[in-house]
């Protein structure tokens, strides 16, 4: 799988952009545990695999191209492509959230986000499986993304 270390970018988009705060760290740790799927027909990728236990990456997989829409607040700090698929990077307060594996965008950099805003859709991977990749970090260290979402997915 085409896989990126998110936690470079988010560093690097830390030191160019440190202004970006929109919300205090308090309002982003009360969130753990309450995060809806990133796309409404979507599967988590068993998070022990160890493609995604080592890199602390969660995979929500599709069976289409279906929008990714943000999961929490934040403001988008950075926009790449690597490998014919996009990144988007959001910041919140010291937080950091990568949504890798984009086939587009539909966001710009600096563009204010709320929880639930369309900001692109997935790709396919070298499996050619429709997937969108989300990595969580700090400024301090990588996080495991899998305890802030929901322990089900939602019903439709």
């Amino acid at each position: 799988m085409k896989k990126l270390s998110l936690s470079i970018i988010s560093l690097i988009a830390c030191l160019q952009i440190t202004s970006a705060q929109v919300g205090s760290n308090k309002e982003f740790l009360a969130s753990k545990g309450t995060w809806k799927y990133p796309v409404k027909q979507a599967c988590i990728l068993n998070k022990n695999c160890l493609d995604c236990n080592a890199n602390n990456i969660l995979t929500f997989l599709s069976d289409s191209c279906y929008p990714v829409t943000a999961v929490f607040d934040g403001v988008v700090v950075l926009i790449t492509e690597y490998d014919n698929v996009f990144i988007v990077i959001t910041k919140y307060g010291d937080y950091f959230l990568g949504y890798s594996n984009l086939d587009s965008t539909t966001v710009k950099k600096g563009d204010k986000l709320k929880a639930g805003d369309k900001i692109g859709y997935t790709g396919k991977n070298l499996d050619e499986i429709y997937c969108v990749d989300i990595n969580l970090s700090s400024l301090n260290k990588d996080l495991d993304p899998s305890a802030w979402f929901v322990s089900e997915k939602p019903s439709q």
